[in-house]
C-alpha cells in the first residue's frame, strides 16, 4: 500500500504549463485521506474507552444524541429523558427543539399528585425565557409509589400550529396557543424498571410474573408456581431476536443485550391451564395454554443518570 500511494509517476511533465493532477494521483490522495480518518476515529475512541473505562461500543453511543434513543420521535416537540439519580428521585430532564425555540415562549410546567382518587396540584412552575434545557425532579423517598400527572405548556408565545408533546406523552389541542398542553401520568418507583407499577403492584399469589432488580433492569425474572415452558423475543430497530426456550419451574432469568434504542420485549409462556395463573396485564391464549406480554426496556442511557 505505501510503495502504491508513493510511487513516482514513470513520465515527468514537459517543461511549460503545469498539467493538471492526473486521475491517479486523485485516486491516491483520496484513499490516503480516508486511511488517515478511520485511523483517527480508531485511536480516539481506543482512548476514550481506555480513559473512561468503557466497551469501545459505550463510547460511540455516547456521541449519539438522546432524540434519536425514541423509535416515534416528535421533531417538532420537547424531548424528554426520565431517570433516577443517585439519590433515587425521579427526574425528568427536558431539551427543546428548533420548532419549540421558534415559539418564543416561557415554558411552565404543573404537577398533580394523585390523592384519594383526585388530582391535587402540588408544584407549578415557569422556566426562565430562552432556556434550551430543565429539569423536573420529584424526592422519591417521600413520594414512592405515588402517581402524578404533568402537565407543560407554552404560555405567552406566538401561534403554536403543531403537537410540543414528547414521545409517550398526550396532547390537548386548543384554538388558542395558550390553552394548548401536553401531559402525562407516571408513577415514582424510587427506581427504574420496565415492568409497569400497576404490574407490580399486582397480588402474585399463585401466580407467572416478571420483577427486575433495581441495579439491572435489564435481567427479567421470570417466577412461576406450575413448569412452564417459556420464549422470549426482543425487536431492535426492526430486528427480531429470540432467546432459547427453556423449561422453567420456580425461578429464571432472562438477560436482554444492550442497545441504542428502545427494545420490545415480548415473553410467551406455555403450559397446562395457565389462564388462573396470568396477572391481568397478561394476554391469555384462546387455548387458555399460553399468556404472554410485552414489555419496552429503554436504552442504558436513557435511565442512568
Amino acid at each position: 500500500m505505501r510503495e502504491w500511494l508513493l510511487k513516482e509517476e514513470e513520465e515527468k511533465n514537459k517543461v511549460g504549463r503545469p498539467r493538471l493532477a492526473r486521475e491517479e494521483a486523485l485516486k491516491k490522495a483520496r484513499i490516503s485521506i480516508i486511511i488517515s480518518v478511520v485511523l483517527i476515529f480508531t485511536l480516539l475512541i481506543s482512548f476514550l474507552s481506555i480513559v473512561k473505562k468503557e466497551s469501545p461500543l459505550n463510547v460511540i453511543n455516547s456521541f449519539i444524541p438522546i432524540k434519536t434513543f425514541y423509535n416515534k420521535e416528535n421533531n417538532e416537540g420537547f424531548i424528554e429523558r426520565n431517570y433516577y439519580d443517585k439519590n433515587s428521585n425521579y427526574v425528568m430532564e427536558m431539551k427543546t427543539t428548533n420548532t419549540v425555540e421558534s415559539y418564543q415562549g416561557t415554558y411552565k410546567y404543573t404537577i398533580y399528585k394523585l390523592s384519594n382518587n383526585e388530582w391535587k396540584k402540588v408544584i407549578e412552575k415557569k422556566v426562565d425565557k430562552g432556556s434550551t434545557l430543565f429539569k423536573i425532579k420529584v424526592k422519591s423517598k417521600e413520594n414512592k409509589n405515588a402517581t402524578y400527572k404533568i402537565k407543560l405548556q407554552i404560555i405567552n408565545s406566538s401561534k403554536i400550529d403543531k403537537s410540543f408533546a414528547p414521545t409517550d406523552w398526550k396532547f390537548v389541542n386548543s384554538d388558542k396557543s395558550a390553552s394548548k398542553y401536553a401531559y402525562k401520568v407516571f408513577t415514582v418507583k424510587g427506581y427504574y424498571s420496565p415492568v409497569p407499577y400497576d404490574e407490580l403492584k399486582e397480588k402474585k399469589k399463585n401466580k407467572i410474573y416478571i420483577e427486575t432488580r433495581k441495579d439491572d433492569p435489564r435481567t427479567f425474572i421470570l417466577n412461576t408456581v406450575v413448569p412452564v415452558k417459556v420464549n422470549v423475543s426482543y425487536t431492535e430497530q426492526e430486528r427480531k431476536n429470540k432467546l432459547s426456550e427453556v423449561q422453567v419451574e420456580g425461578q429464571h432469568s432472562f438477560e436482554i443485550p444492550e442497545f441504542s434504542r428502545f427494545t420490545e420485549v415480548k415473553f410467551k409462556v406455555c403450559g397446562d391451564k395457565l389462564g388462573d395463573k396470568a396477572l391481568s396485564t397478561w394476554t391469555v391464549s384462546d387455548d387458555n395454554k399460553c399468556i404472554s406480554n410485552t414489555y419496552v426496556l429503554k436504552p442504558e442511557r436513557a435511565y442512568k443518570y
